[in-house]
């Protein structure tokens, strides 16, 4: 489901209710369509080439999905 319910004290609510907007609004995310062959250019041996992006960018999360066989390329998702 995409909705968050928020129970309690009216006041403390809709303040609750304010922040988790103003969270969502500054909330953004993207997704590159990466070819099959590129995969372990972009993750690097043992995970290097990736864990040195999360390092330097570590606000944005990086969403790698496992290769599939079947297909030539997949979604990497960033969001933060």
């Amino acid at each position: 489901s995409d909705k968050v319910k928020i129970h309690g004290d009216k006041d403390e609510v809709e303040k609750c209710s304010k922040i988790l907007q103003q969270k969502i609004k500054d909330l953004y995310s993207t997704e590159i369509d990466v070819p099959k062959r590129l995969y372990p250019m972009l993750i690097g041996k043992g995970g290097a080439n990736i864990q040195r992006l999360r390092e330097k960018i570590p606000d944005v999360r990086i969403d790698i999905p496992a290769i599939d066989d079947n297909k030539d390329s997949t979604h990497i998702r960033l969001s933060g």
